[in-house]
């Protein structure tokens, strides 16, 4: 007997459900493959079907709400009979949560272990100061994995020898900044913060050490490079490469930047920003972000006017006059004098490049706004562009750093001009226009080989050949490289596109991993499917949102669309003030993949545009009008932003939903009645009776407006029993009316009783009902249903 497609896609909800909680049980966060007995689907008797469906659906039901008990207790009493394979997959994920959690106990002794050995290192009065320091950094990190894997994190960190940790390390910290060794100071620092990220203790501490790692960085990159090979010697490793200074002009990384720019970005974010963030505050931070560029000692390599500590202390002084003002009764900002002010003491004192401090003072300043904003500075716009658009313009090559810290080839990707050209993986590159890289770091060296289009690159590789190694040189045009976004389950080839797009082939389960929100992959997600479809039919997806740190909004729109149908609301932007700015909603041509069941996996790596697909996702899962669940931790949104959305209930806001139809009901009822009293004042019953109809009328023309997802066209069931009881002057209709509906709705669809939506809707509003009524006889009131037939009159019989 043939297994109908329908029936396969409804056990493949309970298959699809299995295996992506497998995944998000599995130890590795990457996917690996779930072992070689996964599903092979088998035709199963006809008889068996409604309860393997009742199963399946039941599975989903418990998985969508969050009942733990209830989906282990279906998961361990799977139906008779069943696909091949269904049992497998259980299986699996039953082997994965007792691995994962045996691995995280005994994950735990050996860190506890682990952290007591390095605890004594950086205790013993033997070792050199720089030892102890690194044995602390090492501490931490231990004691960040003890903290991920521990099931009482608060008591982890209330422990006496965490505690004790943590005041060492901080001291350490400040111990390293106190004499300009900024690199150890900011691991430490930021290892605190990682710690105690949820307290933020340490955070302003890691934010001001990362700013100074920033200039060493841009400004004299020799010093970091002394301070990471001191690192390296000290940790018994050896030395670096000598420092190669090709690529690492700070005039040229400044090119570009002029007060005018950076006067506009202060200003706007005062005006425009969301949170708010005063002008003063951002002055305030630029002051800082100037003052930390000029008391960071080590500059005075190339700006000698630093050197002079009579100047840097009257420039200092300035600064912090200028920050006083600032504080007075009544202070505003005038950016353009607020600036100019900066760069006048500037020129009178230590005589830094303007640039440099248009620089820090911009940096400085927009520090004060969340952490995801920043100003992307005329050096940065390649990579900016090209960690957003997913394009930039090179020669198609990924490169890492060996054993000995040269620069050699991972693979050239797939079509390009490095493939094309005969670079190889393994390809050792040595220099490039005939000036040695040898020393550079990755970033130097991405800085020189990429360049503008249609321009050659002259590579210097040392390969492998018959056992000798030879010198080859390889000219290679620089063009626009793509850079795929989607990916399967597992590769086929080496094209971009050649993926295995199917977890479980046989039983139908696609899985599709998005690394990012760039301009093409709406259209590289749309030929995964597309592809899938034409292999197999496609009875259930996992889509893969893990650290996925997100790209363009109106990318994760599109991807978004995919999943819901109609003309619905997917996200809203709104402006400093509130305003609506823009609001974008969902296209039925574009609701490709709204016909079986989809589980989004998400982790602590998740933002931005992640956020923004998994929350429409999971908004309409709630309301019934998908199947659709979210799974994994919760990801990175900011806690901020998270807590508003938990006080507020915010996508109520969002989305279309019965509670619209309640106010268009109330509204319209109420305005009937008060206008036919002022005007016609018929009978209280015809009264009723006409806007029952006016409601009716209403409701239809709202559908035909809005989207009619199942809460809408759930209440407004209700509401046209309600108006067709008021009709018929039925007396009270309210719980009449709500019985009436989910009967009807049942009768028309028996599984609409399965789904959360229906299961939510009805339940919350009987209780708001049962609230009510109680309250009424609580506090003794004698209200009486707006629809019901009206007290007699006194003396009436």
């Amino acid at each position: 007997m043939k297994y109908s497609r329908r029936s396969s896609k409804r056990s493949a909800w309970a298959l699809a459900c299995v295996m992506a909680t497998g995944l998000a049980a599995a130890i590795p966060v990457l996917p690996a493959p779930l072992g070689p007995t996964l599903a092979v689907a088998q035709p199963i008797a006809s008889a068996s079907r409604s309860a393997a469906d009742e199963w399946a659906r039941a599975v989903w039901s418990a998985a969508s709400t969050g009942s733990q008990s209830r989906l282990d207790l279906l998961l361990s009493q799977p139906p008779e009979l069943q696909p091949i394979g269904l049992s497998d997959s259980i299986a699996t994920l039953e082997t994965n949560l007792v691995s994962r959690e045996t691995l995280r106990a005994a994950g735990l002794g050996e860190a506890s272990a682990e952290l007591d050995e390095q605890l004594a290192t950086a205790s013993d009065p033997a070792k050199s100061d720089a030892e102890r320091e690194i044995a602390l950094s090492d501490c931490l990190v231990t004691a960040v994995r003890m903290h991920l894997l521990s099931v009482n994190r608060d008591g982890f960190l209330a422990e006496q020898r965490t505690q004790d940790l943590i005041a060492k390390a901080a001291q350490a910290a400040r111990r390293a900044e106190a004499r300009g060794d900024w690199l150890i100071a900011n691991e430490l620092f930021v290892r605190l913060n990682a710690l105690l990220e949820h307290e933020r203790t340490y955070r302003p501490d890691a934010e001001r050490l990362a700013r100074r790692l920033d200039i060493l960085r841009l400004f004299v990159p020799e010093r970091l490079w002394e301070l990471r090979n001191a690192r390296e010697v000290a940790e018994g490793r050896d030395p670096l490469p000598a420092y190669n200074p090709f690529g690492d002009s700070y005039q040229t990384k400044l090119a570009g930047i002029n007060e005018d720019a950076v006067v506009t970005a202060l200003r706007r974010s005062a005006q425009e920003h969301v949170e708010h963030v005063s002008a003063i505050d951002l002055a305030q931070g630029g002051l800082d972000g100037v003052a930390t560029l000029a008391s960071t000692n080590d500059i005075a390599r190339v700006f000698p006017g630093v050197a002079s500590e009579r100047d840097l202390n009257r420039f200092l002084s300035s600064i912090e006059e200028m920050r006083s003002r600032l504080t007075a009764r009544n202070a505003r900002v005038d950016f353009n004098r607020l600036v100019g002010d900066v760069l006048d003491s500037n020129d009178r004192t230590i005589g830094l490049p303007h640039a440099a401090i248009l620089h820090e003072l911009g940096n400085g300043a927009i520090a004060r706004l969340d952490e995801f904003t920043q100003i992307i500075w005329p050096d940065e716009l390649a990579q900016f562009q090209k960690a957003t658009q997913g394009r930039f313009i090179g020669i198609g090559v990924q490169i890492e750093q060996d054993e000995r810290s040269r620069v050699r080839v991972v693979t050239p990707l797939e079509g390009t001009p490095a493939q094309r050209s005969g670079v190889h993986a393994g390809d050792v590159i040595t220099a490039v226009d005939g000036r040695s890289i040898v020393g550079l770091s990755l970033n130097q060296a991405v800085s020189v080989i990429t360049g503008e289009a249609g321009t050659v690159v002259n590579l210097t590789v040392e390969r492998e050949q018959n056992g000798e190694i030879a010198e080859i040189e390889i000219p290679v045009p620089r063009a626009r490289i793509d850079l795929a976004s989607v990916k399967g389950w597992e590769r086929t080839g080496a094209r971009d596109d050649d993926w295995n797009w199917f977890i479980d082939e046989a039983a139908g389960i696609g899985y599709v991993r998005l690394t990012g929100f760039v301009d093409t992959t709406d259209r590289e997600f749309d030929r995964a499917i597309e592809q899938m479809r034409g292999r197999h039919d496609l009875n259930g997806l996992i889509v893969d949102l893990r650290f996925n740190p997100g790209g363009l909004l109106n990318q994760a729109v599109s991807i978004a669309n995919r999943f819901i149908p109609g003309r619905g609301p997917i996200v809203q932007t709104a402006d400093a003030q509130g305003r609506i700015a823009s609001q974008e909603r969902a296209s039925e041509r574009r609701a490709s993949v709204t016909d079986i069941p989809v589980i989004i996996l998400v982790n602590e790596g998740s933002a931005s545009a992640s956020e923004i697909v998994a929350g429409a996702v999971q908004a309409y899962a709630q309301q019934g009008a998908i199947d659709a669940i979210v799974l994994g931790q919760r990801s990175s949104v900011d806690r901020r932003i998270n807590e508003a959305f938990l006080r507020t209930g915010t996508i109520h806001f969002l989305t279309v939903s019965g509670f619209h139809v309640a106010v268009i009901f109330l509204g319209v009822w109420w305005a009937t009645l008060g206008l036919l009293h002022v005007t016609l004042r018929p009978p209280l019953r015809i009264a009723r009776a006409v806007s029952g109809l006016v409601i009716l009328v209403t409701m239809a023309m709202y559908l035909l407006v809005a989207e009619p997802n199942p809460p809408v066209l759930r209440a407004c069931l209700v509401v046209a029993f309600a108006c067709c009881s008021a009709c018929l002057s039925r007396g009270r209709v309210g719980v009449n009316s709500l019985l009436g509906a989910a009967l009807l709705i049942v009768m028309y669809s028996p599984q609409e009783l399965f789904r959360t939506g229906f299961q939510l809707s009805f339940s919350q509003v009987l209780v708001l009902m049962t609230i009510v009524v109680a309250a009424d006889r609580r506090l003794g009131l004698r209200r009486r249903d707006p629809l019901a037939d009206p007290p007699p009159e006194p003396g009436s019989y």
